[in-house]
């Protein structure tokens, strides 16, 4: 059996080496980041409390701005994520 490929087999030893190429998985918060952009005008408007600073985030701190919301609002992180994916 002469084929071109040359396989690997994975061990402790060349575990860097073996690479498959996979997408990345996509965060959970992906679909709720896109929820969010969709109603953050309207969200906004009813929590008027709320300022730029709550809401303004970097990528990959998506988690961070719901902390701050709730913070400013008396509630969990989880309540402010539920509130967004039922809105």
């Amino acid at each position: 059996m002469n084929n071109d490929k040359t396989y690997r087999r994975r061990t402790p030893y060349n575990r860097d080496e073996f690479h498959l190429e996979r997408p990345e998985p996509r965060p959970e918060f992906d679909n709720l980041e896109d929820k969010w952009y969709d109603i953050e005008d309207e969200y906004r408007t009813k929590y008027s409390i709320l300022t730029n600073d709550d809401v303004y985030y970097d990528q990959g701190r998506f988690v961070e701005m719901l902390e701050r919301i709730g913070k400013k609002r008396g509630k969990t992180r989880q309540q402010i994520r539920r509130e967004i994916e039922n809105w």
